[in-house]
């Protein structure tokens, strides 16, 4: 593999992710689980179910990086200690494949009714990025969903018996890439009503 072209260098791969998540209690996470696996059985999928402890919802991707810029971390800090959000119920209904890399089509849990207290959650935490300068551009349209597994066969929309949980509170998560492990870099509490 070449290092560099006419005196530059290849740019380093990234080796860190940042992102906020929202995971689901562990009952859930382990109900998301199983209905990969039955999903995988019934639409004869290769791809491997996410380990239990990686289920959990994009919030906000905040990029991926070569080593984590301390200044970036704490700006995300500031902007999710400034908010004081109640807690919220999430319900998916239904499950579907998202167009993405060949091979690596995500198979996603999805919500109608029951995603719109995430959504309004979700901008709020994305205005707080934007007051803290941690992010400049507008990310387009959320759609929330829980990624199930990875495979190279579409799988059509259909329903499932609901994934709920009581949204408690949301992180801020590095992701080691290529290592398929996360490092929790803070945690905040949702206001219980």
């Amino acid at each position: 593999m070449q290092a560099s072209l006419d005196g530059f260098d290849a740019p380093a791969r990234p080796t860190d992710r940042l992102f906020f998540a929202l995971f689901p209690d562990a009952a859930t996470a382990r109900q998301a689980c199983g209905l990969a696996a039955e999903l995988r059985a019934q639409h004869g999928l290769a791809g491997k179910p996410l380990q239990a402890e990686r289920v959990h919802v994009t919030l906000c991707h905040l990029g991926d990086f070569v080593g984590l810029q301390p200044s970036l971390v704490e700006g995300a800090r500031r902007a999710a200690e400034s908010l004081d959000e109640p807690a919220f119920d999430v319900r998916l209904e239904r499950v579907g494949s998202f167009v993405g890399q060949p091979s690596r089509l995500p198979l996603v849990a999805l919500g109608d009714d029951g995603v719109q207290a995430l959504k309004a959650f979700q901008a709020r935490l994305d205005q707080a990025l934007r007051r803290q300068g941690v992010l400049r551009s507008s990310p387009g349209h959320f759609v929330p969903h829980l990624t199930l597994l990875y495979d190279d066969a579409r799988v059509p929309q259909q329903p499932i018996e609901p994934l709920q949980w009581r949204a408690s509170d949301f992180a801020l998560v590095r992701s080691l890439l290529g290592q398929t492990r996360y490092e929790i870099l803070g945690r905040w509490p949702l206001r219980e009503a």
